[in-house]
């Protein structure tokens, strides 16, 4: 088994991703990203597809790829040479630690993540449901040691929006220096209200929500990209905030990953 990746330029043509993404679905390959992107000509997308599987597969999808009348041309590259972002992933685990054991540990991985990157966002999981105060002070150490993003999840989608919007607030008041990073949200959908825990989140001062196109993720879901950003779109004014995402694009690609997952 082998990580593959290749650009694919297409007409803007309905149904043309569908058609490209079925072909990766029908060879049965593991898709690992894909992404679409505009370009400088105005009737062209790019398709980009990191894909796992067999040679002989590749080389046959390769060729059908050729023959599709809206593809105008794509490119195979090596993964190691493509231009990605990557995520340092440090978990701090308690394991039965006292607090200021967690709070030196926090400093110690933040510093070591921040010696690789500048830009490091800290996820104190469960935090809905943790002692604020002790949070604030885990928030707290998280900026000294250089974190430029605090994430602020509620794991298991047990919060309401009154009680986001408090915590967010209560953060903001007692975590020194988050004035000078960006408050990130992180919402699931076990009780439905994902997407109006973000929106209160937002209203308290979050300058971030992590979201999925769909709400696809975990258990019930996240919070749900399309009905955050027209809501935030259509009532601007309340919310004080945009997202600068193409709305036009949305239906698209909310398509585009039904056809990929199966799931409505």
């Amino acid at each position: 088994m082998k990580t593959y990746s290749i650009a694919i330029m297409v007409r803007n043509e309905y149904g043309v991703l569908n058609r490209v993404t079925s072909m990766f679905r029908r060879r049965q390959f593991n898709i690992t990203c894909l992404t679409v992107s505009e370009t400088e000509t105005e009737d062209l997308s790019r398709i980009t597809v990191q894909f796992e599987g067999e040679d002989r597969a590749k080389r046959q999808l390769v060729a059908q790829l050729a023959k599709l009348p809206d593809v105008v041309s794509f490119k195979e590259f090596d993964p190691e040479d493509s231009i990605s972002c990557e995520l340092l992933l440090l978990k701090v685990a308690n394991d039965n630690a006292t607090r200021q054991q967690v709070l030196d540990r926090i400093r110690d991985m933040v510093a070591y993540a921040k010696s690789f990157c500048e830009d490091i966002e800290f996820s104190a999981e469960d935090a809905s449901r943790s002692d604020w105060a002790f949070l604030a002070q885990c928030y707290t150490n998280a900026v000294t040691a250089g974190a430029t993003t605090l994430n602020v999840p509620d794991t298991v989608g047990y919060s309401t929006p009154q009680e986001m919007a408090e915590l967010i607030t209560y953060l903001r008041q007692n975590v020194a220096g988050i004035e000078n990073v960006d408050i990130s949200v992180h919402c699931h959908n076990d009780l439905g209200m994902a997407v109006a825990n973000s929106l209160a989140c937002v209203k308290a001062g979050a300058t971030q929500i992590e979201c999925t196109v769909n709400g696809i993720g975990e258990r019930a879901g996240n919070a749900s990209l399309e009905e955050l950003v027209m809501a935030i779109h259509t009532r601007r004014d309340f919310y004080d905030a945009e997202t600068g995402i193409n709305t036009k694009q949305i239906y698209r690609s909310s398509k585009l990953l039904s056809n990929i997952t199966g799931v409505p």
